[in-house]
């Protein structure tokens, strides 16, 4: 009798193990850090193809060039509770790698660029203060152009072993296999933020939101290359 208690308080002991480490595992893979997607719906990091799946009801239509991979969507998306206010969202991508070492092979969404019209910008602003937890960074370019910067207040720090590892051992994939005539170093610091958004405006009733996914894009199709 005594054995079978100890064998059954063992079997117990070693399911709440395995269901503890299952949990952990797709935990790790769910989480997400940083600033997320301002439409719902999409992560950044998708294919042209997964985010036509998950946009059944709208029209991606390219608008690409030779140098950029880019689609208008449409009809508008609500962006910050606003519609009427928005007058073009563009859905950027980052080209497909063609190395045979690299991670992964398909385009992958690094921006979603919303432009406003008739809008006070304050407004805007305070979303997007609110949304990121922090105040954004102003600047101004040489062509006199006006920046607000917000970077995410997840830094790589932040993340979780399973994620860091993945982002070390793509870095370390990079040394390996890229070809240069200097010694190739990545720097790899902790405190930089997961992502960022950026308002840009001459007019402050006109202006541009752009969400850049950063790290996540990252992130979003090593997880899917190691599952």
């Amino acid at each position: 009798m005594k054995k079978l208690k100890l064998i059954t308080l063992l079997s117990l002991l070693l399911s709440i193990i395995l269901l503890t480490s299952c949990t952990s595992k797709t935990k790790e893979k769910s989480t997400t850090y940083g600033i997320s997607s301002p439409i719902k719906s999409l992560s950044f990091g998708m294919s042209v193809d997964e985010c036509k799946e998950k946009l059944t009801d709208y029209t991606l239509e390219s608008i690409s060039t030779d140098s950029s991979i880019m689609y208008n969507l449409s009809p508008i998306v609500s962006i910050f509770d606003y519609t009427d206010e928005i007058a073009q969202i563009i859905l950027k991508f980052d080209p497909a790698s063609t190395e045979s070492y690299y991670p992964y092979h398909s385009e992958a969404l690094s921006s979603i660029q919303v432009i406003f019209t008739g809008i006070n910008i304050d407004k805007i602003k305070e979303k997007i203060t609110d949304l990121v937890g922090s105040e954004g960074k102003y600047w101004v370019d040489v062509k006199k152009i006006n920046f607000v910067t917000w970077r995410s207040t997840d830094t790589i720090k932040d993340l979780d072993k399973s994620s860091y590892n993945l982002l070390d051992n793509y870095w370390e994939l990079l040394i390996k296999n890229l070809n240069v005539d200097v010694p190739f170093e990545i720097k790899k610091d902790k405190s930089e933020a997961i992502n960022k958004v950026v308002m840009q405006y001459i007019d402050e009733n006109n202006f541009s939101v752009e969400f850049y996914g950063g790290f996540n894009v990252l992130l979003f199709n090593l997880k899917k290359a190691e599952y």
